[in-house]
C-alpha cells in the first residue's frame, strides 16, 4: 500500500520536491496565526504540487512578531514559503 498521495490523472504516486518548506496558515478572514514546517510533493507527470507531511505542532505562532518575521523572512530567502487558509 501507497504512503504518498497520488495524483489523480496521472496515476502515480507525487514526489518530494523539497522538504522543510514554510506555510503560513492564515484564518478564515486572513489573518496569519502561525508557521508550519512541511514537505512539497510533486507530480512527476503533470508536475502539480500538494503541500503534505506537517510536523505535529507549528514552528512559530503569530503573536510573537519579531521571530514570527524572522521565520518568515528566512523561508522566503530560500524560496519555500507557501500558505494555506481554513475555509
Amino acid at each position: 500500500m501507497t504512503i504518498r498521495p497520488v495524483c489523480v490523472k496521472c496515476k502515480v504516486e507525487f514526489v518530494v520536491a523539497k522538504n522543510e518548506v514554510g506555510v503560513i496558515e492564515k484564518s478564515a478572514d486572513g489573518a496569519e496565526q502561525a508557521i508550519w514546517e512541511a514537505d512539497l510533493l510533486q507530480c512527476p507527470g503533470c508536475g502539480a504540487q500538494i503541500l503534505a507531511g506537517f510536523g505535529s505542532a507549528a514552528i512559530m505562532q503569530s503573536w510573537s512578531p519579531r521571530r514570527y518575521q524572522t521565520n518568515v523572512s528566512y523561508f522566503r530567502e530560500q524560496g519555500a514559503l507557501y500558505e494555506y487558509a481554513h475555509r
